[in-house]
């Protein structure tokens, strides 16, 4: 009886032997994106950004928020942050909306979140 147990036992380490597989994990983490040394500014880099996705001719924001100071009571409420930068809350509010135009962007591209980011933790400077 002590045979049938040993070679039991060799096969299942066989088995377990190969059954286990090497993977290659890519050995560079990429670092978190960090905000410019430069302090993004309404005026300097905001202003395009919300032209380009939020302020153009057929949208509702046209006119209301291509100035800093119409934008500044939806800054100071938090709505801007919650609804593009974050994307919390309904759904339904977030910005850019799905149903833009034909041609215009349905999002955010990464570097132009990241900028909006960082002008939201400086607090929103106009200049």
């Amino acid at each position: 009886m002590q045979k049938p147990a040993t070679i039991f036992v060799l096969l299942n380490i066989l088995l377990g032997i190969f059954a286990c597989t090497y993977e290659k994990f890519d050995s560079v983490v990429q670092e978190p994106e960090k905000c410019p040394t430069t302090t993004p500014t309404y005026e300097a880099n905001v202003k395009a950004i919300l032209s380009s996705t939020c302020t153009y001719a057929d949208q509702c924001h046209k006119g209301a928020f291509d100035s800093y100071r119409g934008l500044k009571f939806v800054l100071d409420d938090g709505q801007f942050k919650s609804r593009v930068i974050t994307r919390t809350g309904n759904p339904l509010n977030f910005m850019p909306p799905s149903s833009v135009p034909a041609g215009r962007p349905t999002s955010l591209t990464a570097e132009q979140l990241l900028i909006l980011k960082c002008w939201s933790e400086a607090g929103y400077p106009e200049k």
